[in-house]
């Protein structure tokens, strides 16, 4: 299972931001930078930030909820939410609240989260 100190820089970032309610470009806005740099960060893109953030992130001290585990394996695997709607056999909107902590998240993410793993181990062969 994905773990806080699993997270690349930009993940991170993603999680924070997610938990906050708060959009790309809101998030942008507040930092005072335009939203394309913003979405490089947390695509882990910008080589500047690789190197290290413009900004201090809290460190994560607490573990990674089910839907903030199959978002961020979602990004890895390059799944649009679309593709991974598909993947797991149900309509966009299901998938959509699976990934956003509603009701539907504990009755599947154990299954999503098995198969975005198995995804990512058969990519990586």
């Amino acid at each position: 299972m994905l773990r806080d100190t699993d997270l690349t820089t930009g993940e991170n970032l993603t999680i924070q931001r997610r938990r906050l309610s708060v959009t790309q470009d809101r998030m942008a806005e507040l930092l005072g930078i335009g939203r394309d740099v913003y979405r490089s960060y947390e695509r882990d893109e910008d080589r500047k930030w690789r190197q290290g953030p413009p900004i201090t992130l809290p460190q994560l001290d607490d573990e990674l909820a089910q839907e903030e585990v199959i978002h961020i394996l979602r990004l890895r695997i390059g799944w649009t939410l679309d593709d991974a709607a598909e993947a797991v056999g149900r309509s966009r909107a299901t998938y959509v609240n699976i990934e956003s902590g509603g009701r539907t998240t504990a009755r599947w993410a154990d299954y999503v989260i098995n198969l975005m793993e198995k995804e990512i181990a058969t990519t990586a062969n």
